[in-house]
Protein backbone atom coordinates (compact mmCIF):
# COMPACT_ATOMS: atom_id res chain seq x y z
CA UNK A 1 0.00 0.00 0.00
CA UNK A 2 1.05 3.61 -0.55
CA UNK A 3 1.16 6.50 1.87
CA UNK A 4 -0.53 9.54 0.38
CA UNK A 5 -0.49 13.06 1.73
CA UNK A 6 -3.26 15.15 0.15
CA UNK A 7 -3.23 18.96 0.27
CA UNK A 8 -5.70 21.49 -1.09
CA UNK A 9 -4.25 23.59 -3.92
CA UNK A 10 -4.61 27.35 -4.28
CA UNK A 11 -7.56 27.00 -6.63
CA UNK A 12 -9.33 24.42 -4.54
CA UNK A 13 -7.92 21.41 -6.37
CA UNK A 14 -6.41 18.44 -4.55
CA UNK A 15 -2.76 17.51 -4.98
CA UNK A 16 -1.27 14.21 -3.86
CA UNK A 17 2.19 13.82 -2.43
CA UNK A 18 3.17 10.17 -2.79
CA UNK A 19 5.56 8.40 -0.49
CA UNK A 20 7.79 5.86 -2.32
CA UNK A 21 6.07 2.54 -3.00
CA UNK A 22 8.35 0.58 -0.65
CA UNK A 23 6.77 2.43 2.28
CA UNK A 24 3.62 1.38 4.10
CA UNK A 25 0.19 2.76 3.64
CA UNK A 26 -1.79 5.47 5.22
CA UNK A 27 -3.73 8.43 3.99
CA UNK A 28 -3.61 11.89 5.53
CA UNK A 29 -5.43 14.95 4.27
CA UNK A 30 -4.14 18.41 5.15
CA UNK A 31 -6.60 21.30 5.01
CA UNK A 32 -4.34 23.94 3.45
CA UNK A 33 -1.84 24.00 0.64
CA UNK A 34 1.90 24.16 1.28
CA UNK A 35 3.17 27.69 1.70
CA UNK A 36 5.70 27.57 -1.12
CA UNK A 37 3.73 25.95 -3.93
CA UNK A 38 2.47 22.44 -4.57
CA UNK A 39 4.96 21.26 -7.15
CA UNK A 40 8.04 22.30 -5.22
CA UNK A 41 6.63 20.76 -2.05
CA UNK A 42 5.90 17.48 -3.80
CA UNK A 43 9.47 17.21 -5.00
CA UNK A 44 10.91 18.16 -1.62
CA UNK A 45 8.53 15.81 0.24
CA UNK A 46 9.63 12.84 -1.88
CA UNK A 47 13.29 13.73 -1.49
CA UNK A 48 12.88 14.00 2.27
CA UNK A 49 11.48 10.49 2.53
CA UNK A 50 13.99 8.96 0.14
CA UNK A 51 16.87 10.66 1.89
CA UNK A 52 15.89 9.87 5.49
CA UNK A 53 13.62 6.83 5.13
CA UNK A 54 12.07 8.81 7.92
CA UNK A 55 8.68 7.17 8.02
CA UNK A 56 10.27 3.78 8.66
CA UNK A 57 12.82 4.84 11.25
CA UNK A 58 10.88 7.41 13.26
CA UNK A 59 10.04 6.51 16.87
CA UNK A 60 6.33 7.11 16.45
CA UNK A 61 5.41 6.20 20.01
CA UNK A 62 7.33 9.18 21.39
CA UNK A 63 7.28 11.53 18.40
CA UNK A 64 6.00 15.06 19.09
CA UNK A 65 7.65 17.08 16.32
CA UNK A 66 7.97 16.52 12.58
CA UNK A 67 11.19 17.17 10.67
CA UNK A 68 11.20 20.65 9.16
CA UNK A 69 11.08 19.47 5.54
CA UNK A 70 7.91 17.46 6.31
CA UNK A 71 6.38 19.90 8.80
CA UNK A 72 6.20 22.82 6.38
CA UNK A 73 3.99 20.85 4.00
CA UNK A 74 0.87 21.56 6.06
CA UNK A 75 -0.32 23.65 9.03
CA UNK A 76 1.13 23.06 12.48
CA UNK A 77 -2.37 22.50 13.83
CA UNK A 78 -2.52 19.22 11.91
CA UNK A 79 0.92 17.86 12.82
CA UNK A 80 -0.35 15.92 15.84
CA UNK A 81 -3.11 14.26 13.80
CA UNK A 82 -0.58 13.32 11.13
CA UNK A 83 1.78 11.76 13.68
CA UNK A 84 -1.00 9.74 15.28
CA UNK A 85 -2.53 8.40 12.06
CA UNK A 86 0.78 7.65 10.36
CA UNK A 87 2.44 6.12 13.40
CA UNK A 88 -0.49 3.79 13.96
CA UNK A 89 0.02 2.28 10.53
CA UNK A 90 3.80 2.28 10.31
CA UNK A 91 4.78 0.91 13.72
CA UNK A 92 5.38 -2.80 13.07
CA UNK A 93 4.39 -5.25 15.78
CA UNK A 94 6.70 -8.29 15.72
CA UNK A 95 5.70 -11.39 17.71
CA UNK A 96 8.01 -14.28 18.57
CA UNK A 97 5.17 -16.77 18.79
CA UNK A 98 7.03 -19.62 20.50
CA UNK A 99 10.05 -17.81 21.91
CA UNK A 100 10.03 -20.16 24.90
CA UNK A 101 11.39 -23.13 22.91
CA UNK A 102 14.61 -21.58 21.61
CA UNK A 103 17.13 -20.48 24.24
CA UNK A 104 19.23 -18.79 21.54
CA UNK A 105 16.56 -16.35 20.42
CA UNK A 106 18.88 -13.53 21.46
CA UNK A 107 20.67 -14.19 18.16
CA UNK A 108 17.81 -12.30 16.52
CA UNK A 109 18.64 -8.69 15.73
CA UNK A 110 16.06 -6.93 17.91
CA UNK A 111 17.96 -3.63 17.92
CA UNK A 112 17.94 -3.32 14.12
CA UNK A 113 14.25 -4.13 13.99
CA UNK A 114 13.48 -1.47 16.57
CA UNK A 115 15.40 1.04 14.48
CA UNK A 116 13.08 0.11 11.62
CA UNK A 117 10.06 0.95 13.74
CA UNK A 118 9.27 -2.44 15.32
CA UNK A 119 7.83 -3.27 18.70
CA UNK A 120 8.61 -6.82 19.85
CA UNK A 121 6.58 -9.28 21.91
CA UNK A 122 7.73 -12.71 23.11
CA UNK A 123 5.08 -15.37 23.60
CA UNK A 124 4.67 -19.08 24.29
CA UNK A 125 1.92 -20.03 21.85
CA UNK A 126 0.90 -23.64 21.39
CA UNK A 127 -2.70 -23.68 20.15
CA UNK A 128 -4.78 -21.92 17.53
CA UNK A 129 -6.43 -19.83 20.24
CA UNK A 130 -2.99 -18.83 21.57
CA UNK A 131 -1.92 -17.62 18.14
CA UNK A 132 -5.12 -15.66 17.54
CA UNK A 133 -5.02 -13.97 20.94
CA UNK A 134 -1.33 -13.09 20.78
CA UNK A 135 -0.76 -12.38 17.09
CA UNK A 136 -4.02 -10.74 16.02
CA UNK A 137 -2.34 -7.34 15.52
CA UNK A 138 1.11 -8.58 14.56
CA UNK A 139 2.69 -7.46 11.32
CA UNK A 140 5.49 -10.04 11.47
CA UNK A 141 5.21 -13.42 13.22
CA UNK A 142 8.33 -15.45 13.94
CA UNK A 143 8.28 -19.09 15.01
CA UNK A 144 10.95 -21.65 15.80
CA UNK A 145 9.26 -25.06 16.22
CA UNK A 146 7.53 -26.98 13.47
CA UNK A 147 4.14 -27.61 15.00
CA UNK A 148 2.49 -24.23 15.57
CA UNK A 149 -0.94 -24.51 13.89
CA UNK A 150 -1.13 -21.65 11.38
CA UNK A 151 -4.41 -23.02 10.08
CA UNK A 152 -6.99 -21.30 7.92
CA UNK A 153 -8.92 -20.33 11.07
CA UNK A 154 -5.84 -18.65 12.53
CA UNK A 155 -4.74 -16.94 9.33
CA UNK A 156 -8.17 -15.38 8.79
CA UNK A 157 -7.79 -13.60 12.15
CA UNK A 158 -4.34 -12.18 11.36
CA UNK A 159 -5.63 -9.01 9.72
CA UNK A 160 -2.35 -7.07 9.99
CA UNK A 161 0.12 -9.85 9.23
CA UNK A 162 2.36 -9.51 6.18
CA UNK A 163 5.01 -12.14 7.07
CA UNK A 164 5.21 -15.48 8.88
CA UNK A 165 8.89 -16.35 9.29
CA UNK A 166 10.17 -19.82 10.28
CA UNK A 167 13.66 -19.78 11.80
CA UNK A 168 14.43 -23.12 10.14
CA UNK A 169 13.39 -24.76 6.85
CA UNK A 170 10.20 -26.81 7.26
CA UNK A 171 6.88 -24.96 6.97
CA UNK A 172 4.35 -27.79 6.96
CA UNK A 173 2.33 -26.37 9.90
CA UNK A 174 1.35 -23.31 7.82
CA UNK A 175 -1.63 -23.39 5.45
CA UNK A 176 0.32 -21.95 2.52
CA UNK A 177 -2.66 -21.75 0.15
CA UNK A 178 -4.72 -19.67 2.58
CA UNK A 179 -1.75 -17.48 3.48
CA UNK A 180 -1.14 -16.73 -0.19
CA UNK A 181 -4.78 -15.88 -0.84
CA UNK A 182 -4.71 -13.46 2.09
CA UNK A 183 -1.51 -11.78 0.94
CA UNK A 184 0.60 -13.15 3.81
CA UNK A 185 4.17 -13.94 2.86
CA UNK A 186 5.66 -17.12 4.36
CA UNK A 187 9.44 -17.41 4.52
CA UNK A 188 11.97 -19.84 5.95
CA UNK A 189 15.75 -19.97 6.27
CA UNK A 190 16.34 -22.06 3.16
CA UNK A 191 19.99 -22.50 2.29
CA UNK A 192 21.41 -22.38 5.79
CA UNK A 193 22.21 -26.09 5.99
CA UNK A 194 22.45 -27.41 2.41
CA UNK A 195 25.96 -28.75 2.85
CA UNK A 196 25.36 -30.31 6.25
CA UNK A 197 22.14 -32.14 5.37
CA UNK A 198 23.51 -33.36 2.03
CA UNK A 199 26.58 -34.70 3.81
CA UNK A 200 24.44 -36.40 6.44
CA UNK A 201 22.26 -37.99 3.76
CA UNK A 202 25.35 -39.21 1.94
CA UNK A 203 26.77 -40.64 5.18
CA UNK A 204 23.53 -42.53 5.84
CA UNK A 205 23.42 -43.78 2.24
CA UNK A 206 26.97 -45.10 2.51
CA UNK A 207 26.31 -46.65 5.92
CA UNK A 208 23.19 -48.39 4.61
CA UNK A 209 24.90 -49.53 1.44
CA UNK A 210 27.86 -50.93 3.39
CA UNK A 211 25.41 -52.52 5.88
CA UNK A 212 27.24 -50.95 8.82
CA UNK A 213 24.25 -51.27 11.14
CA UNK A 214 23.84 -54.98 10.47
CA UNK A 215 27.59 -55.65 10.76
CA UNK A 216 27.78 -53.73 14.04
CA UNK A 217 24.85 -55.73 15.38
CA UNK A 218 26.58 -58.95 14.37
CA UNK A 219 29.80 -58.03 16.19
CA UNK A 220 28.06 -56.89 19.39
CA UNK A 221 26.10 -60.14 19.39
CA UNK A 222 29.40 -61.99 19.60
CA UNK A 223 29.61 -63.18 16.01
CA UNK A 224 32.70 -62.27 14.00
CA UNK A 225 31.51 -63.35 10.58
CA UNK A 226 30.26 -62.18 7.20
CA UNK A 227 26.77 -63.03 6.00
CA UNK A 228 27.49 -64.42 2.53
CA UNK A 229 23.84 -64.02 1.58
CA UNK A 230 24.09 -60.25 2.05
CA UNK A 231 27.35 -59.36 0.32
CA UNK A 232 27.67 -55.62 -0.36
CA UNK A 233 27.74 -54.82 -4.09
CA UNK A 234 30.17 -52.31 -5.58
CA UNK A 235 28.98 -48.73 -5.04
CA UNK A 236 30.05 -47.56 -8.49
CA UNK A 237 27.55 -50.01 -10.00
CA UNK A 238 24.59 -48.60 -8.07
CA UNK A 239 21.81 -46.22 -9.14
CA UNK A 240 20.97 -43.38 -6.75
CA UNK A 241 17.43 -41.98 -6.68
CA UNK A 242 16.79 -38.50 -5.24
CA UNK A 243 13.22 -37.45 -4.49
CA UNK A 244 13.16 -33.64 -4.49
CA UNK A 245 15.86 -31.69 -6.32
CA UNK A 246 15.89 -28.49 -4.32
CA UNK A 247 18.96 -26.98 -2.69
CA UNK A 248 19.82 -30.02 -0.57
CA UNK A 249 18.92 -32.63 -3.18
CA UNK A 250 21.07 -30.80 -5.73
CA UNK A 251 23.99 -30.62 -3.31
CA UNK A 252 23.70 -34.36 -2.68
CA UNK A 253 23.61 -35.07 -6.42
CA UNK A 254 26.85 -33.17 -6.99
CA UNK A 255 28.55 -34.96 -4.09
CA UNK A 256 27.34 -38.46 -4.91
CA UNK A 257 27.67 -38.27 -8.69
CA UNK A 258 31.31 -39.45 -8.80
CA UNK A 259 30.53 -42.40 -6.50
CA UNK A 260 27.62 -44.09 -8.26
CA UNK A 261 26.81 -45.29 -11.76
CA UNK A 262 23.94 -42.86 -12.35
CA UNK A 263 21.42 -40.64 -10.62
CA UNK A 264 17.66 -40.51 -11.14
CA UNK A 265 15.60 -37.63 -9.77
CA UNK A 266 11.90 -37.09 -9.26
CA UNK A 267 10.59 -33.56 -8.76
CA UNK A 268 7.37 -32.23 -10.38
CA UNK A 269 8.63 -28.64 -10.19
CA UNK A 270 11.85 -28.86 -12.20
CA UNK A 271 12.80 -29.23 -15.86
CA UNK A 272 14.96 -31.79 -17.65
CA UNK A 273 17.61 -29.12 -18.03
CA UNK A 274 17.65 -28.53 -14.28
CA UNK A 275 18.11 -32.25 -13.61
CA UNK A 276 20.84 -32.52 -16.21
CA UNK A 277 22.70 -29.57 -14.66
CA UNK A 278 23.56 -31.77 -11.66
CA UNK A 279 24.27 -34.88 -13.72
CA UNK A 280 20.94 -36.62 -13.21
CA UNK A 281 17.98 -37.88 -15.22
CA UNK A 282 14.45 -36.67 -14.50
CA UNK A 283 11.92 -39.52 -14.16
CA UNK A 284 8.57 -40.16 -12.50
CA UNK A 285 8.39 -41.54 -8.96
CA UNK A 286 7.43 -45.06 -9.99
CA UNK A 287 10.41 -45.35 -12.31
CA UNK A 288 12.76 -44.00 -9.66
CA UNK A 289 11.52 -46.44 -7.02
CA UNK A 290 11.79 -49.43 -9.37
CA UNK A 291 15.26 -48.68 -10.74
CA UNK A 292 17.15 -47.18 -7.80
CA UNK A 293 19.45 -49.10 -5.47
CA UNK A 294 19.78 -46.18 -3.07
CA UNK A 295 16.95 -43.69 -2.47
CA UNK A 296 17.24 -40.38 -0.61
CA UNK A 297 14.24 -38.21 0.26
CA UNK A 298 14.55 -34.40 0.06
CA UNK A 299 10.99 -33.19 -0.49
CA UNK A 300 8.99 -30.86 1.79
CA UNK A 301 6.10 -32.24 3.78
CA UNK A 302 2.84 -31.27 2.06
CA UNK A 303 -0.56 -32.82 1.55
CA UNK A 304 0.87 -34.50 -1.54
CA UNK A 305 4.02 -35.89 0.10
CA UNK A 306 2.60 -37.11 3.43
CA UNK A 307 3.14 -40.89 3.35
CA UNK A 308 4.52 -40.57 -0.15
CA UNK A 309 6.51 -43.70 0.69
CA UNK A 310 3.73 -46.03 1.77
CA UNK A 311 3.17 -49.76 1.48
CA UNK A 312 2.60 -49.61 -2.27
CA UNK A 313 5.67 -47.45 -2.87
CA UNK A 314 7.85 -49.79 -0.80
CA UNK A 315 6.65 -52.76 -2.84
CA UNK A 316 7.96 -51.05 -5.98
CA UNK A 317 11.50 -50.90 -4.59
CA UNK A 318 14.12 -53.56 -5.07
CA UNK A 319 14.53 -55.90 -2.07
CA UNK A 320 18.21 -54.94 -2.20
CA UNK A 321 17.46 -51.19 -2.03
CA UNK A 322 18.22 -48.81 0.84
CA UNK A 323 16.06 -45.83 1.81
CA UNK A 324 17.28 -42.64 3.55
CA UNK A 325 15.13 -39.83 4.92
CA UNK A 326 16.61 -36.50 6.06
CA UNK A 327 13.52 -34.51 4.99
CA UNK A 328 10.41 -34.88 7.16
CA UNK A 329 9.35 -37.96 9.12
CA UNK A 330 5.74 -38.25 7.86
CA UNK A 331 6.93 -38.54 4.26
CA UNK A 332 7.34 -42.25 5.11
CA UNK A 333 4.67 -44.52 6.56
CA UNK A 334 6.87 -45.94 9.32
CA UNK A 335 4.61 -48.94 10.00
CA UNK A 336 4.88 -49.95 6.36
CA UNK A 337 8.64 -49.34 6.47
CA UNK A 338 9.07 -51.59 9.48
CA UNK A 339 7.18 -54.41 7.76
CA UNK A 340 9.27 -54.04 4.59
CA UNK A 341 12.52 -54.17 6.57
CA UNK A 342 11.49 -57.12 8.72
CA UNK A 343 10.09 -59.13 5.83
CA UNK A 344 13.07 -58.66 3.52
CA UNK A 345 11.27 -56.40 1.03
CA UNK A 346 13.81 -53.64 1.75
CA UNK A 347 17.47 -54.03 2.63
CA UNK A 348 18.02 -51.11 5.02
CA UNK A 349 16.98 -47.62 6.07
CA UNK A 350 18.70 -44.51 7.43
CA UNK A 351 16.47 -42.06 9.30
CA UNK A 352 17.32 -38.62 10.65
CA UNK A 353 13.64 -37.73 11.04
CA UNK A 354 10.62 -39.54 12.48
CA UNK A 355 6.87 -38.99 12.42
CA UNK A 356 6.92 -38.01 16.09
CA UNK A 357 9.96 -36.24 17.54
CA UNK A 358 11.25 -37.08 20.01
CA UNK A 359 9.88 -40.62 19.66
CA UNK A 360 7.63 -41.87 22.48
CA UNK A 361 8.81 -44.19 25.21
CA UNK A 362 9.19 -47.10 24.97
CA UNK A 363 11.00 -46.54 21.71
CA UNK A 364 9.41 -47.94 18.54
CA UNK A 365 10.71 -51.39 17.64
CA UNK A 366 11.66 -50.03 14.21
CA UNK A 367 14.64 -48.27 15.78
CA UNK A 368 16.07 -51.54 17.14
CA UNK A 369 16.16 -53.37 13.82
CA UNK A 370 19.73 -54.27 12.79
CA UNK A 371 19.16 -52.85 9.31
CA UNK A 372 18.10 -49.39 10.57
CA UNK A 373 20.42 -46.50 11.39
CA UNK A 374 18.70 -43.62 13.17
CA UNK A 375 20.00 -40.18 14.18
CA UNK A 376 18.15 -37.52 16.25
CA UNK A 377 17.28 -34.93 13.57
CA UNK A 378 20.82 -33.60 13.78
CA UNK A 379 21.77 -33.29 10.12
CA UNK A 380 21.85 -29.47 10.19
CA UNK A 381 23.68 -29.09 13.49
CA UNK A 382 26.98 -27.46 12.61
CA UNK A 383 28.11 -24.13 14.12
CA UNK A 384 28.30 -22.59 10.64
CA UNK A 385 24.79 -23.73 9.77
CA UNK A 386 23.36 -22.38 13.00
CA UNK A 387 25.00 -19.00 12.39
CA UNK A 388 23.65 -18.93 8.84
CA UNK A 389 20.16 -19.73 10.09
CA UNK A 390 20.11 -16.64 12.32
CA UNK A 391 21.63 -14.46 9.60
CA UNK A 392 19.06 -15.47 6.97
CA UNK A 393 16.18 -15.04 9.42
CA UNK A 394 17.39 -11.61 10.50
CA UNK A 395 17.82 -10.46 6.90
CA UNK A 396 14.36 -11.71 5.95
CA UNK A 397 12.62 -9.88 8.78
CA UNK A 398 14.60 -6.69 8.27
CA UNK A 399 13.66 -6.73 4.57
CA UNK A 400 9.95 -6.83 5.35
CA UNK A 401 10.22 -4.13 8.00
CA UNK A 402 11.89 -1.98 5.33
CA UNK A 403 9.05 -2.63 2.89
CA UNK A 404 10.79 -5.28 0.75
CA UNK A 405 10.16 -8.93 -0.01
CA UNK A 406 12.33 -11.49 1.81
CA UNK A 407 14.73 -13.58 -0.26
CA UNK A 408 13.50 -16.95 0.99
CA UNK A 409 9.75 -16.91 0.28
CA UNK A 410 8.10 -20.32 0.17
CA UNK A 411 5.07 -18.77 -1.57
CA UNK A 412 6.69 -16.51 -4.19
CA UNK A 413 3.41 -16.32 -6.09
CA UNK A 414 1.80 -14.30 -3.28
CA UNK A 415 0.68 -10.72 -3.84
CA UNK A 416 1.73 -9.30 -0.47
CA UNK A 417 -0.60 -7.14 1.57
CA UNK A 418 2.11 -4.53 1.89
CA UNK A 419 2.10 -4.08 -1.90
CA UNK A 420 -1.68 -3.88 -2.28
Amino acid sequence: MRLTLETDGPAGGTHQHLIPSNSDVVQFRAGNSPTDGDQGSTRRFGKCLLRHNWFRTANWTGLTKLPDDVARLFPASQHHQFIQSTGKHLMSHVVLADANIDPQKNQLDFDSWKQLGATITEAACQTEDDLIATCRNARVIIYFGNDLPFTRRVLLELKECVLIQRIAVGFDSVDIDTASRLGIMVANCAGYCDEEVANHALALLLACHQQLGRHHHTVTAGRWQIDNERITPRLSEQVLGIVGLGRIGSTLARRAGPLVRSILVCDPYITNARAQSVGSELVDLETLLKKSDLISLHCPLTKETRHLIDEQALKLMKPSASLVNTARGPVIDLDALRYALESGHLRSAGLDVLSVEPPPQPLPELLFLPNVIATPHCAASSPSAKAARWRIGNESIASVLAGKRPATLVNPQVKPRMEQ
